[in-house]
């Protein structure tokens, strides 16, 4: 007897791809850039960048999105976060 996949099955395969980013390399992006551009470039939501950005902002800790206040606004600084972003791949070290 064989079994067929329910809709609610998740396919574990998918989980261990790491996230692409963006095509547009980061150098193409301004040096301060706005939570839009920040999230484009890390295909995540822009609630997540402006999360981050805040608690970076508040102090709690240089492991959050490197952000500063221009005027009202909160930008990305690109260099920062290109310092941030972990490029090894899992379980490799390189």
């Amino acid at each position: 007897m064989t079994t067929t996949p329910t809709p609610n099955t998740c396919d574990l395969s998918l989980a261990k791809r790491r996230p692409r980013l963006a095509t547009r390399p980061l150098s193409d992006y301004p040096e301060l850039m706005t939570i839009a551009e920040a999230a484009t470039y890390l295909r995540v939501g822009t609630s997540t960048v402006s999360l981050l950005a805040q608690l970076h902002l508040e102090g709690f800790g240089r492991d959050h999105m490197p952000a500063i206040r221009v005027g009202n606004e909160i930008r990305i600084i690109r260099d920062r976060l290109a310092a941030n972003i972990d490029t090894t791949e899992p379980g490799t070290g390189r």
